[in-house]
């Protein structure tokens, strides 16, 4: 890259392919060109118009061709591929004079904000690229060397500002952005902060607040600056282990903002990265939040944006365990988000929120330590199938283990309610058979698409020297691969023994024996695509009531008397 072009994101000039693009990542992987800039083609032959057309007002009309078209509207240039339009649509870039609203910092200076369409073309196959303006001697700072220059884009949806990654040209003072479609688009510059390091070459500009205080609990009298400096060294480790480890990593320059921002997730869909000031409380924190934003620039570099906001079970999902496994080689204690049995309600593949997705990391850990699995050919085995994440998922845990995905992710469901997690600990949802009733139930609706829940039941034992048998069965009209196990443990939770499995195609386990040492959790399982209504009954004679024992007859083989139950209609063996 030239001297003059200052990469705020990572754009090389005139390097332009057809292959799948990232898209505000595209700055970040430094697939697509400025070719406004240039003479270059716009791939496959295309051919940029060498003049841009400049039209008074602030629209333009644009007409299908098969070349690629610049045009300058209000300031702005729009660069727009060939073969994009079928029919002629109206380019409109019109400047927005009031100040945007739901700004994520009151630190951000506004350079610039239009509002950009192309008539009822809202989405592009190929990617666009959009020059704005910039006056560095009005700006002043560090405008003039192409820094501290910021762009976003407004999410309609959200109603949200999301930060992209962006290419300064310092000579024409313009600053750059390439996108698969047209929103308001927000220029500015953030008042008070300076950036690490200066005269050094590195892969990140990391901007920070000089008046800030630094939140670390770990040292005492460290400077901002300093705080930025350990952020920066903790990001080029991360990222030198990302990519030994394999993954794709960007060769241009990010840039990271240390910032009192609501959401880390602002920068996040454009590969650029921002932390959380409150949360750098240590070097522990630092690194492992560090290389947790990291990971999303490198899924950038695998996916359009459209493609990680539709995978959020997957893009949320992995940075953590991917800091500490790759990022950190395991050299800081992992600090996944808490597993617990809520998570189990919804469905793995349909998580929404961040806070819902991270658990996952407790999943990808078992995978590696208790299954053998290889993270990485995971990684890279979903991310090849681009129409279905779940489904590759689901096929690559498959063939690393030799088992089914249904029976591995049981075992898991299991390991986490049985094993050092212990969260049976915590119940479930409970419901007790009491020694004077005869039966009772428990309704509950199994979300579909692996999912899990746990219920405690009991069983209460008849006094003296007298037995209680039971059954437990579900009744439901519902069929497919849901079920429900049968687990017996100590009432803290350990040495569970499996008592028994009920399913559509077999609704009842009798012959259950009441016991007070022990508790008893049914753990239901539905891994099928709909929800799944069932009720869960207990039924036994109530204590005191009737006899107790109808028949008695020899068991079969002679070992032991076949006893009846009353009013059960099942029975067990006694001596």
């Amino acid at each position: 890259m030239s001297g003059e072009i200052s990469a705020i994101g990572r754009l090389p000039v005139c390097t332009i392919t057809r292959t799948r693009l990232p898209l505000f990542g595209v700055l970040a992987s430094g697939l697509v060109a400025l070719c406004l800039l240039t003479s270059c083609g716009g791939g496959g032959g295309e051919e940029a118009s060498t003049a841009p057309i400049v039209p008074s007002g602030t629209e333009v009309l644009v007409n299908p061709s098969a070349n690629a078209q610049n045009f300058t509207v209000s300031g702005v240039n729009v660069t727009i591929p060939g073969d994009v339009l079928q029919t002629p649509q109206t380019l409109q870039v019109r400047p927005v004079s009031q100040p945007p609203a739901n700004q994520p910092l009151p630190d951000m200076q506004t350079v610039g904000l239009y509002s950009i369409s192309l008539q009822s073309a809202q989405n592009f196959d190929k990617p666009l690229v959009v020059e704005f303006p910039y006056d560095a001697a009005t700006l002043g700072g560090d405008a003039a060397d192409g820094k501290n220059l910021w762009v976003s884009y407004l999410d309609e949806t959200r109603n949200e500002w999301v930060r992209v990654e962006a290419t300064v040209d310092k000579s024409r003072q313009k600053i750059a952005v390439t996108t698969d479609h047209l929103s308001t688009w927000w220029i500015y510059q953030l008042r008070g902060y300076d950036y690490v390091p200066k005269g050094r070459a590195t892969f990140f500009e990391v901007y920070y607040r000089t008046t800030h205080t630094n939140p670390r609990v770990d040292v005492t009298g460290q400077s901002m600056k300093g705080l930025a400096e350990d952020v920066l060294s903790a990001l080029e480790t991360a990222r030198s282990n990302y990519k030994s480890a394999g993954f794709r990593v960007s060769d241009g320059t990010i840039t990271v903002l240390i910032g009192d921002v609501g959401s880390s997730e602002w920068g996040r869909w454009g590969g650029s990265i921002d932390l959380k000031r409150s949360t750098l409380v240590d070097l522990a924190h630092i690194r492992n939040d560090s290389a947790h934003e990291l990971f999303h620039s490198v899924q950038n570099k695998y996916y359009f944006t459209g493609g990680m906001a539709n995978r959020y079970w997957l893009i949320e999902g992995t940075p953590d365990f991917m800091a500490y496994r790759y990022g950190w080689n395991k050299t800081y204690a992992s600090d996944f988000e808490a597993l617990d049995l809520a998570w189990f309600g919804t469905s793995l593949f349909s998580k929404t929120k961040d806070v819902e997705a991270y658990p996952l990391a407790h999943f990808l850990r078992y995978l590696q330590d208790a299954r053998a699995v290889d993270i990485k050919k995971l990684w890279d085995f979903v991310a090849s199938w681009w129409a279905n994440a779940p489904g590759a998922f689901r096929t690559n845990v498959a063939d690393q283990t030799g088992k089914s995905f249904d029976d591995v992710w049981k075992d898991f469901v299991y390991a986490s309610m049985f094993g050092p997690g212990k969260l049976a600990e915590s119940r479930g949802n409970f419901f007790s058979l009491a020694s004077s009733a005869g039966e009772i139930s428990k309704g509950t609706t199994l979300s579909p698409g692996y999912t899990a829940k746990l219920l405690k039941a009991e069983v209460a034992t008849c006094t003296g020297n007298s037995t209680r048998s039971y059954q437990f069965s579900v009744d439901t009209t519902a069929s497919g691969a849901w079920g429900v196990e049968l687990w017996s443990t100590t009432p803290e939770g350990y040495n569970p023994v499996f008592l028994g499995k009920v399913y559509s195609g077999k609704l009842a386990l009798p012959d259950l024996l009441a016991d007070s040492s022990r508790v008893l959790f049914a753990v239901a399982f539905n891994p099928a695509l709909t929800e799944v209504p069932i009720t869960l009954k207990l039924a036994a004679p109530a204590c005191g009531q009737g006899p107790m024992i109808t028949s008695l007859s020899p068991n079969s083989g002679g070992a032991g008397t076949q006893v009846t139950i009353a009013g059960t209609g099942f029975g067990h063996t006694t001596t």
